[in-house]
């Protein structure tokens, strides 16, 4: 992937999808995150794009039950 993404991010990404979601980043940095039921994930109000990504993931683990700490890798 030749995006910018937030340090540390790309592994949690990385998790999320072998949960079973889709994970787009555009070659700007925007995340989008879409749960397997179809919930979207954007981190939306969050102005700043690095907190605004974390915030996307935070989002797509929060609603499955999980954490930041679960994503991440072993």
């Amino acid at each position: 992937m030749d995006t910018v993404v937030a340090p540390g991010l790309q592994a949690h990404l990385d998790t999320l999808e072998a949960l079973g979601f889709t994970v787009e980043v555009s070659s700007v940095g925007e995340v989008a995150i879409t749960a397997p039921g179809g919930e979207l994930h954007d981190g939306g109000g969050v102005a700043a794009p690095i907190p605004r990504q974390w915030a996307a993931v935070l989002s797509a683990a929060m609603s499955v039950g999980l954490t930041l700490d679960d994503l991440a890798p072993a």
